[in-house]
């Protein structure tokens, strides 16, 4: 199951505050973030008063607020012209306004205003996907004119005073990136087919837990490999979004390189697809940059790496077929969102609906999201005993996991 939010709008929206008011002198500023279901979740005291919990986005350009009651309960005025915004299928479109200079103070930093924007409609799905309550994504035009450096194996972020920043950057890999809207894009070769290397424009997205997404029936060519399975990708601000899971040859981070890669297959509608085409091909998401200490440097438009220990280490893939949502008091309920066809899931009989009561040995009290899938990225062949709940009757099913793609 991947997840990302990213945002389509052309509001130019500028920088409210002059950053050496914000860096008062020193060199940076450190914050510590959550990572959890692949996703940077960090703390946010939202109009000055509201502890919040904002999703880090390099993939969207404005930080985006989900529910328009927040920002009425604060007193915050929003703009009456609407905005019609696209969401992750290019189909959807989402009703939002600008709210200008809210005050948004990251963990201890000092107080920022920046104009934001604020969704007419609570928007849930990323809450239930994720098992915790999510209320906004901070997006690039908070870090203009600095330089970020994510740690995902501290979990910690620092934001550098680009007129104090001094870094060797000797163990560092970097690439140059062309910053576009407050986006970060990269060039580069990625083996779609065997022979067949594209050197693709492609986004760095911290909002979106997946490794690679790739669009097909663009200009590049890129195209399906033989063996996919369909699948639900993810779910965008225009609701669930729906495509192909396959594996690219090679993508190649200079000196990284990532075989057989597990790999999200996107098309475009028709309708759509030169707007998009001369932005990106697709996207690189969590799964492949927690694996390194990463720098945007959004002043000089450049991508440093520091690679893990492990950082080539194996996926950890689901091999049941099972997408999976949490509802009810607390989120502490289980459901199947989505069953992949022909999946061991849907071999067992597990049906879109179902509520997971138990698994394995583990009653519903005491599981969590994280367990759950743990248990489903298990070796090949394992049987996995799960108890559901169908119709108010209690029904035992097992599924054999093995490898989908």
């Amino acid at each position: 199951m991947t997840l990302w939010i990213t945002l389509l709008t052309c509001i130019p929206l500028q920088a409210q505050q002059i950053l050496e008011s914000y860096f008062g002198g020193r060199e940076y500023h450190l914050v510590d973030f959550q990572y959890k279901q692949n996703f940077i979740i960090v703390d946010v005291l939202f109009g000055g008063i509201l502890p919040l919990k904002f999703i880090l986005d390099t993939g969207s350009e404005h930080t985006l607020l989900f529910d328009r009651i927040i920002a009425d309960i604060l007193g915050i005025q929003v703009e009456q012209k609407p905005l019609h915004i696209k969401g992750s299928d290019y189909t959807q479109e989402v009703l939002a306004y600008v709210a200008r200079k809210v005050k948004i103070k990251l963990g201890d930093t000092p107080v920022r205003q920046e104009d934001i924007i604020v969704l007419q409609n609570d928007f849930t799905y990323l809450s239930l996907l994720i098992g915790q309550r999510i209320d906004g994504i901070l997006g690039g035009a908070f870090f203009k004119n600095t330089i970020l450096r994510i740690n995902y194996e501290k979990q910690f972020l620092k934001i550098f005073n680009p007129n104090k920043f001094f870094d060797p950057m000797d163990n560092y890999t970097s690439f140059p990136i062309n910053i576009f809207k407050n986006r970060p894009y990269l060039k580069i070769n990625v083996m779609t087919a065997p022979n067949r290397t594209n050197q693709l424009n492609l986004l760095m997205d911290t909002g979106a837990a997946l490794s690679l997404l790739l669009y097909t029936g663009t200009k590049t060519g890129v195209s399906l490999p033989e063996e996919t399975i369909p699948g639900h990708l993810g779910v965008g601000l225009g609701g669930n979004v729906y495509g192909f899971l396959g594996r690219t040859k090679q993508l190649a981070l200079d000196k990284y390189t990532f075989d057989h890669l597990v790999t999200n297959f996107q098309k475009l509608p028709e309708t759509d697809s030169l707007f998009v085409r001369p932005f990106r091909d697709g996207l690189i998401g969590n799964m492949i940059w927690d694996r390194f200490t990463v720098q945007i440097n959004y002043v000089h438009g450049t991508l440093s790496l520091l690679a893990h220990k492990s950082w080539d280490r194996s996926f950890d893939l689901d091999r049941s077929g099972l997408s999976i949502i949490v509802f009810g008091k607390n989120l502490s309920k289980y459901l199947v969102q989505d069953v992949i066809p022909n999946s061991p899931a849907d071999e067992a009989g597990i049906q879109q609906g179902d509520v997971i009561k138990k698994l394995s040995w583990l009653p519903g009290w005491m599981l969590s999201l994280d367990g759950i899938q743990k248990r489903l990225k298990g070796h090949s062949g394992k049987k996995v005993k799960i108890t559901i709940l169908r119709n108010g009757k209690k029904l035992k099913k097992y599924i054999i996991l093995r490898d989908l793609i």
